[in-house]
């Protein structure tokens, strides 16, 4: 067992020794920088020192300077362990100070103990297995796997998916949805914003890149870190964002960000506290995730971020702390989900890399200033040169674009990155003996395009050119290619360097969506011909011709499924450009039938889509796979139109040649399918019910006039009573019974009165009352004032709509008590005026008034009132409109009755 000094200024990696070393029974030392690693080695005088090179305080080689300048101490074995951008430069120390190991940091358990084992003379024991607490990782492959955001569409499309499957559920309605067709628009429009869904990831996508180019661009961590939290919060849409990065000790803060309104204060106070958000983020693990609703949930989130949705996470380097990352939303906005954290990890691990490389930057350049102080100009300056070399191969390396650096004036290949043999499939060896043997992979459709390019613009820095390549194996990839000109110091071009980016992926993903997009525009332009459609066949024309112009397909076909002997599919509607030979072939839907067998018959049987990806492929046409591989015709996909009863029908549609029809896309089609078909039965449906609304207005209209015959009938046949009930009382002597024939007429004129008031307003189920009582007023005044000026009617009617059951007794009424006014109020000629009111007492009851300013009541009223005809006849119709008479002293009659009726505007009083 030996005493070994650890020397390191991050906890994390002094644990992972001291884990590693009391693992092999060592007994270990700790120190956070030189100093103290220089007081314990005097006091402790351990067997072997491993110490980092940078440092705080006192740095590794400053410390071993210093053990060396003491002789008690000088023999004093040293094992430099430090970062791999600092290996060259740490070998260079080592060689000054006289240490004989340097290890890159991280190393594997097994070659850290295998030095220890030789600087100590030991023999190496059987390699131990790592202790589950130890963590090792490279950096290479943590760069790598940082590089590869994905921001997911599945979200989008599941939504999507969700919107189609409703539209179907809607589409099979059947005739219980018919004249519903505008309820099509509200789930266009939805379909349009799922659209917007999708640009959204998209454009999240785009944001992620642009943000690693600008961080892999700076190179001050204050700047970096301001750069990265608006950043995060822009692309996880969250208001609230605060980034905290810790020194090498992990024990102080060194930069913090807050945005949003978050207060940076109350966040530094709590910061480093590891009992609660956000200083309990560097111990865990996991992100931690924090939704609104928080009943089920212990944590809360930090006081400054509020009640709503938070998400917060340790920034790391495989063991290397550096702070953390806090996201909030208000409590009315989305929780964040596991798309969001996943993004959010890799943002972090990204914002790690970057800025421990900047802060390897930083002291790599502290550092190559001392080692040019102690070897001279000379090794100062190739010093920098071997640090500048190797950190650009380490980060060239480990991402997953290829960087290329060439000599224009040379013609000379001086650097080419690993991943180009990724990529390009070739040897990147190749490209040092012949620099331009990367074009011959180019396509040949893009190569002059490419090679004028990069004769006119490379040294000009406006290159950025995306073209294809050809890999050996056959296979096409997409390339982003960008250069950037470097100058000499008299700005001359002196090199040309440059990144290329496999872009097949993305490409690919914007071919699918522009698909998609095209779909949905189709979509939702043949839904607006739906609801506008007003015959069938304009209809079957305008889907066809908008599958062609929107949808981008060669040609579209419309065919019925008739029930004739053959069962044949007539084409109803086409557009679009297909084959003569094809287009003129008889088809079928029997499957007992030689042509009852295609995928147009599939498609009617199986009510399911049929995707045919050549029909040359089809068995029924194999002898003409001739004329259809001419006619470089792509998939086809042929779509059933089902009603309740099954498929009476196929849409068929042809992709252009080299299309892939995917799955998002087949799905929209088939709701585009069942939109036509609930189109079709919709139009059927319309015309039904428009020849039955015809035939039943032809009914309505003959009722009407039948109608208005029976009431003009009616009134005429009134009229001639009266007349003979005129003749009649002109022929007797007697007064009494002429003044009871002349009552008569008068109540007789009285309904005839309503049958001409309903011929005259063709409404022969209600009557304006107002009106109707004006017109028995007219009556009576021409045949009870002999002589005109004698008495006045004065009017003031409230028009009120009534039904007939209510209009009689009232006009019987107004002639009752009109009659007895004129008759007994103003004896011997005398002048007069009678007042009649029509009005609306409250909201159900109307009122009916009569009161004139003659005689007067005689004062045996109550003993004649029950010998009165005339009292008895309006007490009866009183009590058969349920309502009651009131008698008042001043010769005032008064009915009430509950009446439904309707006002106009007030007539003007007469």
């Amino acid at each position: 067992m030996a005493t070994i000094l650890v020397v390191d200024d991050r906890p994390t990696n002094r644990e992972f020794l001291v884990t590693l070393f009391g693992y092999a029974n060592h007994r270990c030392l700790e120190a956070k920088d030189g100093a103290e690693a220089l007081t314990l080695a005097r006091s402790e005088r351990p067997d072997l020192i491993v110490t980092d090179l940078l440092m705080p305080t006192m740095d590794g080689h400053e410390f071993v300077q210093h053990l060396r300048s003491d002789p008690a101490l000088a023999a004093m074995k040293v094992i430099f362990y430090s970062a791999t951008y600092t290996v060259p430069e740490a070998r260079a120390m080592a060689e000054d100070c006289g240490v004989r190991t340097v290890l890159p940091k991280p190393s594997d358990p097994e070659v850290i103990l295998d030095a220890v084992n030789r600087e100590m003379g030991l023999v190496s024991p059987t390699a131990p297995r790592p202790h589950p607490r130890m963590e090792t990782v490279d950096l290479t492959h943590a760069l790598e796997a940082t590089a590869n955001v994905d921001p997911s569409l599945e979200a989008a499309i599941t939504d999507l998916r969700s919107t189609a499957h409703l539209l179907e559920e809607i589409a099979q309605g059947g005739e219980a949805l018919v004249g519903k067709h505008g309820e099509l628009r509200p789930l266009s429009e939805r379909l349009s914003a799922n659209l917007a869904r999708l640009r959204k990831a998209t454009s999240r996508r785009v944001a992620i890149d642009d943000l690693c180019v600008r961080l892999l661009s700076e190179r001050h961590p204050a700047p970096m870190i301001e750069l990265f939290t608006h950043a995060a919060g822009k692309i996880l849409d969250a208001p609230r964002a605060s980034v905290c990065v810790l020194d090498g000790r992990e024990e102080q803060i060194v930069h913090l960000t807050a945005r949003g309104g978050l207060d940076p204060l109350a966040l530094r106070a709590a910061a480093l506290d590891r009992s609660s958000l956000p200083g309990s983020l560097l111990l865990a693990r996991e992100p931690v995730r924090i939704s609104t609703n928080r009943r089920l949930r212990t944590p809360s989130p930090p006081e400054a971020f509020g009640d709503g949705s938070f998400l917060g996470l340790a920034i790391r380097t495989g063991s290397q702390l550096h702070g953390w990352i806090c996201l909030g939303r208000a409590a009315n906005e989305a929780d964040f989900d596991a798309e969001e954290e996943r993004i959010a990890r890799s943002l972090a691990a990204r914002l790690a890399v970057v800025y421990e490389n900047a802060m390897l930057y930083d002291t790599v350049q502290r550092h190559a200033a001392r080692l040019q102080a102690a070897t001279g100009e000379r090794e100062r300056s190739r010093a920098r040169v071997i640090e500048s070399e190797q950190r650009f191969r380490q980060i060239a390396e480990s991402i997953k674009e290829v960087f290329w650096l060439t000599d224009p004036a040379k013609n000379e290949m001086l650097y080419i990155s690993p991943a180009y043999e990724e990529i390009w499939g070739r040897r990147a060896e190749s490209l040092y003996t012949s620099p331009r043997g990367w074009l011959e992979a180019i396509h040949p459709d893009d190569q002059a395009r490419v090679a004028h390019a990069i004769e006119t613009r490379q040294r000009e820095g406006t290159y950025d050119e995306e073209y294809r390549i050809i890999r050996p194996d056959g296979s096409v990839r997409w390339i982003s290619d960008k250069a950037f000109p470097v100058v000499d110091a008299a700005g001359a071009v002196d090199r040309l360097a440059g990144v290329a980016e496999d872009i097949t992926a993305r490409r690919e993903a914007q071919a699918e969506v522009s698909r998609i997009n095209r779909a949905l525009t189709m979509l939702s332009n043949c839904n607006e011909a739906l609801i506008r459609a007003e015959m069938e066949e304009s209809l079957l024309d305008s889907i066809c011709r908008i599958a062609v112009e929107k949808g981008g397909y060669r040609s579209a076909r419309v065919g019925f499924a008739r029930h004739d002997d053959r069962k044949s599919i007539e084409i109803l509607a086409h557009a679009g450009h297909f084959p003569d030979f094809l287009h003129q072939m008889p088809l079928s839907w029997a499957t007992d039938r030689a042509d009852g067998h295609g995928p147009a018959s599939r498609a009617i049987q199986s009510g399911e889509p049929v995707l045919v990806g050549s029909l040359a492929e089809e068995p029924e046409l194999r002898e003409r796979e001739r004329d259809i591989r001419a006619a470089d015709l792509g998939p086809a996909i042929y779509l059933p139109l089902k009603d309740g009863q099954g498929a009476f029908g196929i849409l068929a549609l042809q992709a252009p040649s080299g299309i892939r029809v995917g799955e998002d896309e087949i799905r929209l089609l088939v709701e585009l399918a069942d939109d036509l078909a609930f189109g079709i039965t919709s139009i059927r449906a319309r015309k039904d019910r428009e020849r039955a609304e015809a035939a039943l207005a032809a009914s309505l209209k003959e009722k009407e006039a039948l109608l208005r015959e029976v009431h003009h009938r009616v009134k005429n046949n009134m009229q001639v009573i009266t007349s003979l009930l005129r003749l009649e009382s002109n022929r007797l002597d007697h007064p009494i019974t002429r003044s009871v024939l002349r009552d008569m007429q008068n109540r007789i004129q009285a309904m005839a009165a309503l049958h001409e008031t309903l011929y005259r307003s063709g409404n022969f189920a209600q009557v304006d009352l107002a009106d109707y009582l004006r017109r028995v007023v007219a009556h009576l005044k021409r045949s009870l004032v002999p002589t005109p000026g004698q008495i006045s009617f004065l009017l003031e009617l409230e028009p009120i709509i009534v039904d007939l059951d209510r209009a009689i007794p009232c006009g019987l009424v107004l002639n009752e008590l009109a009659s007895n006014s004129v008759k007994h109020a103003f004896p011997e000629g005398r002048l007069g005026e009678v007042w009649i009111d029509l009005r609306r007492v409250d909201p159900a009851t109307v009122g009916l008034s009569v009161r004139d300013n003659g005689a007067g009541l005689p004062a045996d009223w109550e003993a004649r009132v029950e010998r009165s005809l005339g009292v008895q006849l309006v007490t009866d119709l009183a009590r058969q409109l349920g309502g009651r008479l009131a008698i008042g002293p001043d010769a005032r009659f008064e009915i009430t009755f509950p009446a439904e009726f309707q006002t106009r505007p007030a007539l003007p009083r007469v």
